[in-house]
């Protein structure tokens, strides 16, 4: 090999070889409150309703996080969906995807969850 080469391993770039799969994914992920709270409520009986269940679960907490504008006017019906949603399709993880959405309700728009949480007490 010649020393005289206009490369060194030093000048290559890294293949990024961060691949999220989005491509393999049954149903896309969804992008917006109301998206989840659709997801959500997708009857057991249809198709893709795992896949609408499970992905739902799954984003919910970091898009609670990030503080959607909508968060306040969806609190109570996601609040509600998930404190009553059950496992129907015994799903791994299911108990913790629930309540880390829960806890993300919680932590950020924490008076419209215990408004919520309030009420379902009363009733």
């Amino acid at each position: 090999c010649s020393s005289n080469s206009s490369w060194s391993e030093d000048s290559l770039e890294p293949y990024v070889m961060d691949d999220n799969e989005e491509d393999l994914r049954r149903v896309r992920r969804p992008r917006s409150l109301r998206e989840c709270f659709a997801y959500l409520i997708e009857n057991e009986n249809e198709t893709l309703a795992y896949d609408k269940h499970e992905s739902a679960l799954m984003e919910l907490p970091a898009m609670v996080s990030s503080r959607p504008l909508d968060l306040v006017d969806m609190t109570p019906t996601l609040v509600r969906i998930l404190l009553h949603m059950e496992d129907k399709f015994n799903m791994e993880n299911f108990v913790q995807m629930k309540m880390d959405s829960l806890m993300a309700f919680a932590v950020h728009a924490p008076i419209e969850t215990c408004l919520h949480l309030v009420n379902e007490i009363g009733e």
